[in-house]
């Protein structure tokens, strides 16, 4: 059974894991490659994957799972999502990210929606209905 410091834990490792991702992902590198060193880092800081790690390129747009034996290459201008979970004892922390590899040609698409996220954090709280975010994302965007 979760409990609250298996919670702060995981958001710990999760944010560490997510920082890292952002820093190896590179033009010639793959998809496997990466898959492989994100899995290495939440392991080797105690926790364990949540869910598949999803990272996903240009027109995919979000949620792809590398295959086995993937051949996708990383390119410069690539744009990449970045989405990995981290679960210690079942306590789940998620979370996602956005890059653009080696170039900064998305730099205003990724902070419009870095901001349009902070937007929506300032207005959650209990019962909140998720369309009143997306109409916060919409209108921020």
């Amino acid at each position: 059974m979760e409990n609250e410091k298996d919670w702060i834990k995981a958001g710990q490792i999760v944010a560490q894991v997510r920082d890292y991702a952002k820093t190896i992902i590179k033009d010639g590198s793959s998809l496997s490659e990466i898959t492989e060193l994100i899995e290495k880092k939440i392991s080797s800081l105690g926790g364990k994957p949540a869910f598949p790690l999803d990272l996903s390129i240009n027109d995919i747009a979000a949620h792809y799972s590398c295959l086995t034996n993937e051949k996708t290459i990383f390119r410069k201008n690539d744009i990449v999502k970045i989405d990995l979970g981290v679960h210690i004892n079942g306590a789940i922390a998620d979370t996602a990210s956005t890059i653009c590899v080696e170039s900064s040609e998305y730099k205003e698409l990724i902070e419009a929606s870095e901001k349009a996220l902070q937007e929506a954090i300032k207005i959650l709280r209990p019962n909140l209905k998720v369309n009143e975010i997306g109409k916060v994302v919409n209108e921020f965007i």
